[in-house]
């Protein structure tokens, strides 16, 4: 194998968001290995970031309404990376971009992997008006994408059953977290005298993550309940939905139980996985959790979640074992579990997923899935 073709739509340095870090991370641990990797997206102009000897990203200057509609200005530089690669993996194929780079890759006969997430899931979260006719239409050409791709991967089990009565070149890869995350997890004693517990979220903020539904849940707890010994940490790059959430937690007069870090370094995150008590993913919709990067940090470091049954949380959540499930927008449900795991259940022991992985050992299950298309030719 000679070069990997990685095609997503947006990518910061350092990635923020799901599909960024995903697509990142496995390009780095490839390039790590020797292999040459390109990492194509959209960008505001065109140019190229090189990360390492192995490594780069290619900017296609492009109209960008949001991270799912970008609009490429010229098709010259896909054709071009397209053309110089030999494994073309697209991350995000219900994309302009992604379609693009696909049709190429498939004009000039190269191996194509594409990774469905959410399958059938994206458009639900668009205002029905738009949402139909762009459901029919992108359903359609994500259909064809699948049957035509050499390989398509999935995530979690419930993509994998649905792509399967399309074909069966489908197969279930997790994402992987940084080795980081499996060392032994350190005791951090909590200040003298206190006992409050900690609540953690980490993650994207966003109304699809939930939090809407963490800081009323909250206010449950903490003005209808009358509990006052507990913290809600949230760790999150700071956006516009920051500023909402604060008005929220000030109008519900919660301020002095909610800790907002900011973006924050993989060892800084590790620190207050450390130190919580439980770590809550909220989200609202299938569609924005394909996998749950969070969950895996979080059982690497033997804490127990309590996600919603959104996505592949209703897959990986075992009911009292590595945590539990409460109703999407159900606050009260999620301020029972919250209620329930930090004060009569806190035990943390339990076995490890077993789609709980590093980087190197998934980078290697795509060197081996990479090297088995390249010698199907």
């Amino acid at each position: 194998m000679k070069s990997i073709l990685h095609v997503t739509t947006l990518m910061s340095l350092p990635p923020v968001g799901g599909i960024e870090i995903v697509t990142y991370n496995l390009a780095y641990h490839l390039a790590k290995r020797g292999y040459k990797t390109t990492i194509l997206c959209s960008g505001e102009r065109n140019n190229e970031v090189s990360i390492s000897d192995s490594l780069k990203i290619v900017y296609i200057k492009s109209l960008i309404l949001n991270s799912n509609l970008t609009f490429p200005y010229s098709i010259d530089k896909i054709i071009e990376e397209v053309i110089k690669h030999d494994v073309v993996h697209i991350h995000f194929v219900d994309s302009i971009l992604g379609i693009l780079a696909f049709l190429i890759a498939l004009i000039y006969k190269k191996k194509i992997v594409v990774s469905v997430l959410a399958y059938l899931e994206h458009y639900k979260c668009l205002k029905y008006i738009i949402r139909m006719p762009l459901r029919i239409f992108m359903d359609f050409i994500i259909l064809i994408i699948i049957e035509l791709a050499d390989i398509v991967h999935v995530k979690n089990i419930g993509d994998l059953y649905k792509v399967k009565k399309i074909t069966e070149n489908v197969v279930l890869i997790p994402d992987g977290i940084p080795e980081l995350y499996f060392t032994i997890p350190k005791k951090f004693h909590k200040s003298k005298g206190s006992k409050e517990h900690i609540v953690l979220y980490v993650g994207r903020l966003d109304r699809l993550k939930g939090l809407e539904t963490l800081v009323k849940a909250a206010n449950i707890i903490i003005n209808e309940q009358g509990i006052n010994d507990i913290k809600f940490v949230i760790v999150g790059a700071y956006n516009k939905f920051y500023y909402k959430l604060k008005r929220m937690v000030h109008n519900y007069n919660i301020e002095d139980y909610f800790y907002f870090t900011g973006y924050l370094k993989e060892d800084q995150k590790i620190r207050i996985y450390d130190i919580a008590d439980i770590v809550v993913i909220p989200s609202v919709a299938d569609y924005v959790e394909a996998f749950s990067l969070v969950a895996s940090e979080a059982w690497a470091r033997g804490k127990k979640v309590i996600a919603s049954r959104a996505g592949a949380l209703k897959y990986r959540v075992k009911e009292n074992e590595n945590g539990h499930l409460f109703n999407p927008s159900d606050p009260n449900n999620l301020a029972r579990k919250i209620m329930e795991t930090v004060y009569h259940n806190t035990h943390n022991n339990f076995p490890l997923p077993k789609d709980t992985l590093s980087w190197q050992k998934v980078a290697d299950i795509f060197i081996k899935l990479y090297n088995t298309i390249l010698r199907s030719r």
